[in-house]
């Protein structure tokens, strides 16, 4: 389906992106994969990787290209989680291959979380003290890295509960690559906090496998803001092309979208 007709979405003209010239793809094609600006790599003393699942692709990326301190936060896994799986998997005897998958994910999990790559079973938000953590709190702790941090965040619908923190610590953000879901009802939200946000949009992607409202809103937008381009020249980048040479289809099965900003 990647060579399939593109179907024709839109979105506001305020979140047109100021482009840089300086983006690179980092984690795996398809979901799990972003674009960055690679000045801001430079610039980051840590990264904090909000929303993992099965999926650090883009994590091993950053760090091979910048080792800092990782800290990732995601209750919904672990390695109790993936054991659990990969043995509940020997039942399916029909499937020998599922077994390997899940026992490959198991080691890699063990193998990529050690030193100061750090997992913390802990959502994103506001809830129970045991189960949630503020954005706040998780970034006035990170200012003992001692600099600015990179934030990846996938948090599925919580991103809104943290915008306001996101604009009171952006001193010390150093790039920022979210995931925006709902946006047929919560766009004007995200428009807002655009204009509000001090770092750069330098990049914006509509996921393919979500929902498109009936006038035509992808419901799912992935998002670069750099603090690199953010001293750029207003004009100072390349043309805008989206999507961008990088980009790839959340999935590779359905038909990539082609976006218009009104």
């Amino acid at each position: 389906m990647l060579n399939a007709q593109p179907i024709d979405v839109h979105l506001p003209e305020a979140l047109r992106p100021r482009p840089s010239a300086h983006l690179r793809r980092l984690g795996r094609d398809f979901d799990g994969g972003y674009l960055v600006d690679m000045r801001d790599l430079a610039r980051s003393e840590g990264l904090l990787a909000m929303g993992i699942a099965s999926d650090w692709s883009f994590e091993e990326d950053f760090l091979r290209l910048r080792p800092v301190p990782l800290r990732a936060y995601d209750a919904s896994m672990g390695e109790r989680h993936f054991r659990n799986k990969m043995l509940r998997s020997l039942f399916h005897l029909h499937r020998p291959g599922r077994f390997r998958q899940r026992r490959a994910v198991w080691k890699t999990y063990k193998t990529f979380f050690t030193g100061n790559r750090v997992h913390i079973r802990k959502f994103v938000g506001h809830g129970a003290a045991d189960l949630y953590m503020p954005l706040d709190s998780i970034l006035s702790e990170a200012r003992s890295l001692g600099g600015k941090v990179f934030l990846k965040m996938d948090i599925e619908g919580f991103e809104y509960e943290c915008l306001d923190a996101l604009v009171t610590h952006a001193d010390q953000i150093s790039g920022l690559v979210v995931e925006f879901h709902d946006l047929e009802t919560r766009c004007a939200t995200l428009v807002d906090f655009v204009c509000r946000f001090p770092l750069r949009l330098v990049h914006l992607h509509p996921q393919n496998g979500a929902h498109i409202s009936a006038d035509g809103v992808p419901d799912l937008v992935e998002l670069t803001f750099s603090s690199s381009a953010a001293a750029d020249a207003p004009h100072e980048g390349p043309a805008l092309q989206l999507p961008h040479p990088l980009d790839r289809p959340g999935n590779p099965h359905q038909p990539d979208l082609r976006l218009q900003f009104r």
